[in-house]
């Protein structure tokens, strides 16, 4: 099994380090520089790379913020500032919206032919995984996806009892997406295929490991 493990916010000095958002700051550099290496690999833009990765981030953000809020109502009317605070709770599925809907607003801006827009949309699927690694890192750290209870390996030590931990279970499913993308890489896919195979793929994978949610 796994264990229970708790990181408190660290102080160095007058500042405050939450290692949570210290990992999805990780996330998104790790995201972002791993975009512009296979932008290059590709012979694509690195400059229009940088563009779209701030128009699929922005949205992205605020949507996974919004959604998740969809499931707490009573504290919007409780305290409606939370809809401001972008970092107070997320939901994926929200954020994969956005950032595909900021997507979409950066390429009518652009003039590019279908091939372009989805080699582009290929190398922002890779970046996104390699930047998921961190944040789903944090949601272990904050166990905010608890799982049934099980004896199961996979089970983390939660002080009521093992359980299964959802975020543990999408941070260790997400290597195998990653080797999964690197077998497509041998071949030659028509673009967007590394997209196609992740929108197919990562839903069906997360629906699955819902129905281990402690509330599906």
């Amino acid at each position: 099994m796994f264990p229970y493990i708790q990181i408190p916010p660290l102080r160095l000095g007058f500042l405050w380090l939450n290692p949570v958002r210290i990992l999805v700051v990780a996330g998104i550099l790790a995201g972002y520089f791993t975009m512009l290496r296979r932008t290059r690999r590709a012979g694509l833009d690195p400059g229009r790379a940088s563009a779209l990765c701030v128009w699929a981030l922005i949205p992205g953000f605020l949507l996974a913020h919004w959604f998740k809020l969809l499931y707490q109502p009573a504290i919007v009317r409780m305290d409606p500032w939370v809809v401001l605070r972008i970092f107070d709770g997320s939901a994926s599925f929200g954020g994969v919206a956005g950032g595909l809907v900021g997507a979409l607003f950066f390429f009518r801006r652009q003039r590019m032919s279908m091939h372009e827009v989805w080699s582009y949309l290929d190398v922002l699927a890779f970046s996104f995984l390699c930047g998921w690694l961190f944040g789903r890192m944090g949601c272990y750290l904050v166990h905010d996806h608890p799982g049934i209870r099980t004896t199961s390996w996979l089970a983390v030590r939660y002080p009521g009892g093992p359980r299964y931990d959802l975020g543990l279970l999408e941070l260790l499913a997400t290597p195998f997406f990653l080797a999964l993308v690197r077998v497509v890489d041998r071949f030659r896919s028509p673009p967007g295929t590394y997209l196609g195979v992740l929108m197919v793929l990562c839903p069906a994978v997360r629906l699955w490991f819902d129905t281990l949610h402690e509330d599906p």
